[in-house]
């Protein structure tokens, strides 16, 4: 009885760790910050700060900054006269039916087996119109015969920019929940990147942040796509880091998309 018991805990500890994982290095690294702080000369710190304030990688900051504030204007523009082309927009290639950057509609299924005795299946659906969409996405996992469960919903709204007919990077705000032996709900972010050289073959990046109240989740999707008009086969994998407990395997799966 003992030896089943034994058995049991170690075959479903691994979802159970991820969920409970939590940032202790936080509280310790602001701890070392104010000691080290306190220890300062506060004329040396006013001097340093005034310098600061002139140093080159102030302007280098300031100039990155602007950058992607310009690159996000011009690729939202280009997102939404894609979508909805004029006879003034010359050179802007209209948006295809069923194409994978900027869809009207997509709906995306894989199933996963991650780490030894994981078994996951993922679903993700995105709506959308021009530069502005919203996805919508649930991953349902379990682990061993004991089927100890766990998921993770994610909801975002989106910002669509397209550089050109092959090349689309999004960037999404929104919620992400933790459920399993209890409900864990704060902010996310999503920062999906695609690029499709071909009509067939595509790649992606679906890198997303969820901030938990007791630990950051870095969620990290790669796959390649191989596309048939409306409709997709997918190959990736994806990994799920939490405080140093890791979820991650390939997965297999299809899109359709419109």
């Amino acid at each position: 009885m003992a030896l089943m018991t034994l058995s049991a805990n170690t075959i479903s500890g691994t979802l159970d760790d991820f969920e409970s994982a939590q940032n202790e290095a936080r509280e310790k690294e602001k701890t070392k910050f104010k000691s080290t702080s306190s220890r300062k000369d506060p004329y040396y710190s006013q001097q340093r700060d005034e310098e600061d304030d002139f140093s080159f990688s102030g302007f280098f900051f300031e100039l990155v900054i602007k950058s992607i504030g310009y690159a996000a204007l011009y690729g939202g523009g280009m997102s939404y006269e894609r979508y909805y082309p004029s006879q003034s927009d010359i050179g802007v290639i209209k948006r295809k039916t069923g194409e994978l950057l900027i869809p009207q509609y997509r709906f995306d299924l894989h199933y996963q087996r991650a780490n030894a005795n994981i078994k996951s299946t993922d679903l993700r659906f995105e709506a959308g119109m021009g530069p502005f969409a919203a996805q919508f996405r649930t991953t349902a996992m379990i682990e061993g015969k004991e089927e100890d469960t766990l998921r993770l919903n994610q909801a975002h709204a989106l910002y669509r920019m397209s550089f050109g007919n092959h090349v689309g990077v999004n960037f999404g705000l929104g919620i992400a929940q933790l459920r399993g032996n209890s409900r864990n709900t704060n902010f996310s972010m999503s920062f999906p990147i695609y690029f499709h050289p071909t009509k067939t073959i595509g790649f992606e990046a679906k890198i997303s942040t969820h901030f938990l109240s007791n630990a950051t989740i870095l969620d990290q999707d790669y796959s390649i796509l191989f596309t048939r008009k409306l409709f997709s086969a997918t190959l990736g994998h994806r990994k799920l880091s939490k405080a140093g407990v890791d979820i991650s395997g390939p997965y297999i799966g299809i899109s359709a998309h419109y």
